[in-house]
Parts: structure tokens; C-alpha cells; sequence
């Protein structure tokens, strides 16, 4: 087994490296950003 840490803030890179996977083209997707509170 392996545990990932991952934080959003670190965008695709770290999470699709731990599972394998390529990077999408489109940017991640941000929610609720502190930018978009004020």
C-alpha cells in the first residue's frame, strides 16, 4: 500500500504521477478559491 499527500494547491501533477496517469491539457479545477472570497 502507499499514501499520497496531496493538496490541491499542488494542481494535477503529484496526483496523476501516483496513480499513473498523464496529465490533462485543461487546468485544475479550482473551486472556491480565497481569490473568488474577497
Amino acid at each position: 500500500e502507499r499514501l499520497l499527500r496531496w493538496r490541491a494547491s499542488e494542481g494535477w501533477g503529484p496526483l496523476c504521477r501516483a496513480l499513473h496517469e498523464t496529465v490533462p491539457e485543461e487546468p485544475f479545477p479550482w473551486v472556491n478559491r480565497r481569490e473568488d472570497w474577497g
